[in-house]
């Protein structure tokens, strides 16, 4: 049913004015009890009064007054409350008001728990809200942008009148503020939930703490409208405008100009930086303990092949260390680097499966016994592919050091660029070193030779680049 006609105008201006006043007052957009117990004292025959807001697929109780608190933030769903209402369609959109009283009243509750069977939130109405006694019902929808946003119900006696037109005008304004400030504190948190989502997948790939830290708090705190800090010991802080977890033996700091909405799902992104951080910091501490166990166990490799007189002695341990001042020098990546340092360390692995009688053999080879020899860069790369966490770019050091710039090397017999360049810096290394130490088929050179020789081979042998800078480098330790 509808309203009846419109009873004689039961408001002043002065009771107008009254709820205006409670609103501006005390209404802050989610607690309406001022604004209810004006209204209700206001309106005649009104003795309770229930105000819900649409919170997405249900209304949401956000004002109570002559009700008990507990009913506050109850779940109504959306389906049950249109049949509540029980009128049409347009009506429900154009904000006709709904009056139901006596036995017409009671039917109505009857017939919706009859179609729709036990509800919880039924359930609580009649134990917290005494609908057995219920004389009188007027429900108020209220629209924005055409969807019914929220619904005001009055209780109280037969024959309770239909709020006065300027009454509805001040309680829609006041319910589409607050729904679109709701609406506008949703957007925010699901932007924020989007960002975090995709802080995720742009943290993913850093495995160095410090950088993921940077970065992390620099997204965070954007994110959340923040200042982000990350300090041993923060200043003096306002507990109601930052927040803090412990990080690195530190703190991650978020502070806002005002207190924010967002605070505990900040708190959550800045916990999960936070541990973020600390278990890349400890994975970080477990590889760096692997690695060095794996290069002692490399540098004792080399330290076998010398024990066999296989190298002059400090022959690996030279190149080595000398792979690693030029690829500072040359200014490689991380990766080529490592590269550089760890083939040096096995770069003459395969020389382990060559015969002691070529090998060892003080004159000449003959073209049969070449051919053996040249056979240990892929051997050695064979060999070396078993060693746990040995990077791919290692075994082409070990395997292309023989190449050379001209093609004429082996065993791919690759030019030019085609070999990798930590490769073309460890054979500029790798060949001084030989040509500077007693081998079983000739006694050691000078410096001073060996360089010439080395320049003499550079864009033959040689990548002219990889001369000049190992030149640089080693002719400065000479």
């Amino acid at each position: 049913m509808h309203c009846a006609p419109p009873a004689p105008e039961t408001w002043t201006s002065h009771d107008l004015n009254r709820l205006a006043r409670a609103a501006s007052s005390d209404h802050s957009g989610s607690t309406w009890q001022a604004v209810l117990s004006r209204l209700v004292d206001i309106h005649p025959g009104a003795q309770r009064a229930l105000l819900a807001i649409r919170q997405g697929t249900h209304f949401e109780v956000q004002g109570v007054a002559g009700y008990p608190a507990d009913l506050l933030n109850l779940r109504l769903p959306l389906h049950t409350e249109r049949a509540w209402y029980g009128q049409s369609e347009s009506a429900w959109h154009s904000e006709q008001c709904r009056q139901l009283s006596g036995a017409d009243l009671q039917g109505h509750l009857g017939r919706i728990e009859t179609l729709f069977g036990p509800q919880d939130h039924y359930r609580t109405l009649r134990e917290q809200g005494d609908l057995d006694t219920l004389q009188a019902n007027l429900l108020q929808p209220f629209t924005c942008n055409g969807e019914v946003v929220a619904h005001l119900n009055i209780d109280g006696v037969e024959g309770l009148p239909s709020l006065p037109e300027h009454a509805v005008n001040l309680l829609r304004t006041l319910i589409q503020r607050s729904w679109t400030a709701s609406a506008d504190a949703h957007l925010q948190e699901r932007n924020e939930l989007w960002e975090m989502a995709r802080l995720g997948d742009l943290l993913r790939p850093i495995t160095d703490p410090h950088e993921l830290l940077q970065t992390g708090l620099r997204r965070v705190a954007a994110a959340f409208g923040a200042t982000g800090q990350h300090s041993a010991q923060p200043s003096q802080l306002d507990p109601t405008r930052s927040i803090t977890e412990p990080c690195l033996d530190g703190l991650l700091t978020l502070t806002w100009s005002a207190p924010p909405f967002s605070r505990p799902l900040a708190q959550l992104s800045l916990r999960s930086l936070a541990d973020r951080v600390h278990h890349a910091h400890l994975r970080g501490q477990q590889r760096g303990s692997l690695l060095e166990s794996r290069n002692h166990a490399l540098e004792l490799i080399g330290a076998a092949l010398e024990a066999r007189d296989l190298e002059t002695q400090g022959h690996t341990r030279r190149v080595a260390h000398w792979a690693q001042q030029v690829a500072r020098a040359a200014d490689l990546d991380p990766e080529e680097s490592e590269a550089l340092h760890l083939g040096a360390l096995l770069h003459d692995l395969g020389k382990l499966a060559i015969p002691d009688a070529i090998l060892l053999k003080p004159g000449p080879l003959t073209d049969q016994e070449r051919a053996v020899m040249q056979r240990h860069p892929g051997l050695g790369a064979a060999l070396a592919r078993r060693v746990p966490h040995l990077p791919d770019s290692a075994l082409d050091v070990v395997r292309s050091h023989h190449e050379h710039w001209n093609g004429g090397g082996y065993p791919a017999g690759l030019r030019g660029e085609e070999i990798p360049r930590p490769a073309r810096l460890f054979a500029v290394i790798d060949t001084y070193d030989a040509l500077t130490s007693d081998r079983p088929y000739r006694a050691a050179w000078t410096p001073q030779a060996a360089w010439a020789e080395v320049q003499r081979l550079s864009g033959q042998q040689f990548d002219p680049w990889a001369v000049q800078l190992t030149a640089e480098v080693l002719g400065s330790v000479e």
